[in-house]
């Protein structure tokens, strides 16, 4: 099971160690991370940030009892953990998927992560059509989409963003 975790930056290396020595070896951390360059009086600077600031993933099956829940509470590095982890189980398996698919050999997230243009597929994710997959025809405005679902055609309006690529 994951769940999210909100950690103190400077003491990140150590929650790491005391997560393994806890729960356990085969623990599952996930801390999406990216690479940037810019330039300051015409030198190069290399620059890494977190991609969710000072919160991380991790996964464990333990994390199904209360006990080990309580057990990781007190943890040295540990701000708190989200409590309403459970509910959002698929949408963090699929965030954590699309993290692993977009890293590069390094381990940071590259730039396609964050480009939706070159992705033809995407899937609902609320709405009368949740978890359907459909291929993107053409998005008029910010609220019109036309889209494809097997041999159905589709317009969809709407100001929030429901789908995602797949």
């Amino acid at each position: 099971m994951w769940i999210v975790i909100k950690y103190k930056a400077k003491e990140q290396n150590y929650l790491l160690k005391e997560l393994k020595d806890k729960i356990g070896k085969d623990i599952k951390i996930c801390v999406p991370k990216i690479k940037f360059d810019y330039f300051i009086n015409n030198k190069k600077i290399n620059n890494k940030k977190y991609l969710l600031g000072d919160y991380l993933l991790c996964y464990h099956d333990k994390f199904k009892e209360k006990k080990y829940l309580d057990m990781i509470s007190f943890l040295r590095g540990l701000k708190y953990y989200l409590k309403d982890f459970i509910s959002s189980q698929k949408e963090i398996k699929l965030f954590v998927n699309r993290c692993i698919n977009f890293q590069n050999k390094e381990g940071f997230i590259s730039q396609d992560f964050f480009d939706f243009k070159n992705s033809k597929e995407f899937k609902f994710f609320s709405g009368p059509f949740a978890n359907m997959v459909f291929e993107l025809i053409k998005k008029e405005n910010k609220v019109k989409l036309k889209c494809l679902i097997g041999n159905f055609r589709l317009t969809v309006t709407g100001k929030d963003k429901l789908y995602f690529p797949v």
